[in-house]
Order: C-alpha cells, then sequence, then structure tokens
C-alpha cells in the first residue's frame, strides 16, 4: 500500500508540474501585428518620371524586383517644416501627390516598403506644381445682390471640394466678421447669403475660397445692396380648386399647405389612378414672385420614400381660367429630385436628410410677368404613391 500510495504522489506531482509548464508558455504574450520577416531593405524603385498637376504632381517609376515588397511612399513638405506622406499600393502604376498652395519647385522623396516595414533608399526629384485649382476658383469667385440677402457665384471646373466663405464688415468694430460659409464640390454654382431676410441697405461684405489643405484665396471685397424681398402674406391665400385637380384626401384640406406648420400636411389623391395630378391657390395678391419654398411633410420614417413629391411643376398666371385649361398658365419651375446618396428607396444618408429638412428653394426668373395664382403639377413622388404629400409652401416677391 505505501507503494502505491507514493506513486500515486509521484503521479500527482507530476502532473501538477505539467501543469505549470503548460501554463507558463500558454501566458506568454502572443506578438500583436505585422512581424518582420527579415531585416533588409528593399532596392529603391528606378525610371522615375512626373508630371505636373494642379497643386501637385503624377509619378511613375518601375518597381523593384523584392518578393516581399508592399508600397511606395511618396514623403514631401506641404507647408514650411510639415512633413507629408503619399502611398501608393504595388498594384498601382502611379503615384499622385497634392495639396500644394503653390507653383515654387518642391523637393519629393520616393521610398520602397516591404513587408517587414524595411525601407529603401530616396529616389528624390524636383518637381514644380501647377496652379492649384483653388485659386482659380477664387479668380472666378464673386458676390452680387440678391433679392433679400446677397449671392456668391463661382466656377469650378475641375470639381474640387473647397468652402466659400462670407463676411461682413460690422459697423461697430469696422471689422469684416463671419456671415456665413458652404461647402461645395459644384462645377457652377452660386450661394444665397441671408437667407430671404436681408433689407435692402447698402452694406459692406468680402468673400474668399479655401480648400482641404487650408490654403485661401485673396479675399475680395464688395459694397453691396440687397435686393427688396417680402414674405407674401399666408392670411391672404384661397384654395381655388379646378375641375382637373386632385382630390383632397379626408380632411387634409389645402389650406394646410400655408398654415405655419410642416407637419400639418396635405395629402391630395389622384383620384382616377393616373398621374399627374394638381392642385390651384390664389396668393390674394397679384404681385411679382421671386421665390418659393416647398417643404415635404414632417414624415418621420415616410422620408424619401412616401408620397412626398420627386417631379413636379409649379406655374402661375394673373388671371384664373376657371375650365382648368393649361393654356393661360406659365412654368416658372421644373424640379427632378436626386438623392445625395444615391441609395435605395427606404435608405438614406445624413445628407439626404438634410436635403429633405432644408426643402426645395425656387429662384424665380425676374423677368417673368407678375402672377396672382400657383398651381403644383405633380408627375411622381418618392414612394410611387398615386397620392402626394405636401408640408408648407411659402412665397417671396415685391408686393408692394
Amino acid at each position: 500500500m505505501k507503494i502505491v500510495r507514493t506513486i500515486l504522489l509521484s503521479g500527482v506531482r507530476a502532473l501538477t508540474l505539467a501543469c505549470l509548464i503548460l501554463s507558463f508558455f500558454s501566458c506568454r504574450e502572443e506578438p500583436v501585428g505585422r512581424q518582420p520577416v527579415d531585416g533588409d531593405a528593399p532596392d529603391p524603385v528606378s525610371g522615375v518620371s512626373w508630371y505636373a498637376t494642379p497643386g501637385g504632381a503624377v509619378f511613375r517609376y518601375t518597381l523593384p524586383d523584392n518578393r516581399d515588397l508592399l508600397y511606395v511612399k511618396a514623403v514631401f513638405s506641404r507647408d514650411e517644416g510639415v512633413e507629408s506622406e503619399s502611398i501608393a499600393s504595388i498594384y498601382a502604376d502611379s503615384l499622385v501627390i497634392e495639396g500644394f498652395g503653390d507653383t515654387q519647385a518642391k523637393e519629393v522623396s520616393l521610398y520602397a516598403v516591404d513587408n517587414s516595414g524595411n525601407i529603401s533608399l530616396p529616389v528624390t526629384q524636383e518637381i514644380t506644381p501647377l496652379k492649384p485649382n483653388i485659386y482659380s476658383i477664387g479668380d472666378a469667385l464673386e458676390l452680387t445682390p440678391d433679392y433679400g440677402g446677397i449671392r456668391a457665384k463661382w466656377i469650378n471646373e475641375s470639381g474640387d471640394e473647397f468652402v466659400i466663405v462670407v463676411l461682413q464688415k460690422d459697423s461697430a468694430s469696422d471689422e469684416y466678421v463671419h456671415m456665413e460659409q458652404t461647402f461645395s464640390t459644384v462645377r457652377n454654382g452660386d450661394f444665397g447669403v441671408g437667407n430671404n431676410e436681408m433689407e435692402a441697405v447698402e452694406g459692406d461684405y468680402a468673400v474668399y475660397a479655401r480648400d482641404r489643405w487650408g490654403h485661401s484665396t485673396e479675399t475680395k471685397y464688395y459694397t453691396l445692396t440687397p435686393l427688396f424681398l417680402a414674405e407674401f402674406d399666408k392670411s391672404l391665400f384661397r384654395e381655388t380648386p379646378l375641375p382637373n385637380d386632385g382630390v383632397v384626401a379626408g380632411s387634409q384640406y389645402i389650406s394646410r399647405l400655408w398654415d405655419g406648420v410642416r407637419s400639418s400636411f396635405t395629402a391630395i389623391a389622384s383620384g382616377d389612378g393616373i398621374m399627374p395630378k394638381s392642385i390651384t391657390f390664389d396668393l390674394g395678391i397679384t404681385a411679382q414672385i421671386y421665390r418659393i419654398h416647398l417643404l415635404g411633410y414632417s414624415g418621420g420614417e415616410w422620408v424619401l420614400r412616401g408620397g412626398e413629391p420627386n417631379v413636379f411643376k409649379i406655374y402661375g398666371c394673373a388671371e384664373l381660367d376657371p375650365t382648368g385649361s393649361w393654356d393661360s398658365w406659365t412654368e416658372i419651375c421644373d424640379h427632378h429630385g436626386v438623392k445625395p446618396s444615391g441609395l435605395p428607396l427606404g435608405q438614406n444618408s445624413a445628407e439626404d436628410i438634410a436635403m429633405y429638412n432644408a426643402g426645395n428653394m425656387f429662384n424665380i426668373d425676374p423677368d417673368l410677368p407678375k402672377m396672382r395664382y400657383l398651381r403644383i403639377r405633380v408627375y411622381e413622388t418618392w414612394g410611387g404613391s398615386l397620392a402626394f404629400e405636401l408640408g408648407e409652401i411659402t412665397v417671396y416677391g415685391d408686393n408692394r
């Protein structure tokens, strides 16, 4: 029995020792991330050539014959003392650098980098970028008077992203202070400043453009007087249904369209199940219309997927033909909605929601005659519904 007990105790001790050894090795930390394969630097790139681009350059080269090559990088300084990098995989046939703010000569060093993080000797080239696109935008940028405000206009042939910044001179401090700004990639664009609320009083303004690397164009200064603009009195608006208009759905009468409450929407059915369908109303005065702001209803989960109009036109006239004939109506705007994201029905990006929240602001040709009646003709809704809903309409112009 003593021998058996001794054997058992020895076995327990051996098992315990084995467990301790196993625990020791299993507790060792595993290396994290890519591990070096070797310490040998790859050969440098060869046959380097380049051509200048606005604010940058494009490099072409021959890759070294190293099996573990990972990428090529360019090292350069955009601004004084600030080092930047641009990287291209080994499957790309070129490397692009951008973001220079002038046309001065620049030094760019190209390096080959392998899977072990080893870096080759540099191949250094001196380049001279072309004039950055932001300055071409700045050359074309201008401010003009607008109805109820001022308007910035530009030409952006490259389609680059940039910011337009508008300043206004403060009469108390005699300094130019930030007024409004907008981000854009639009090639031929404009930006209304003043939210339709500026009085027709002369003021001093300034504008400049800035790119995503912080380079700013020369500031341009203007003395401008906003054009007279007034919001039409909605208490004068009246429903004037015509024989071929749509049918009001239930209690969602047309006057909800101008009650000042977006969520109190009006719904119009097609009646006969055929689109397009229209609604007609009286502004209460005959006046020059300069701007129309149309909001969709506050539709929650149905935003850009329900009965909100997607394709529609707005017409105006001074004298109403009670037959409903379109002969006396003048088309004043034509809208075809496009979601910024391009996402399918029911999926909306932040940009899509922002577009919906802002509604549609239409600038009306000031050379059109004065009008008293408006008619909205809907051809298509976002969700393909044969009924359409609208939240609120606001009309601006010269009602004096």
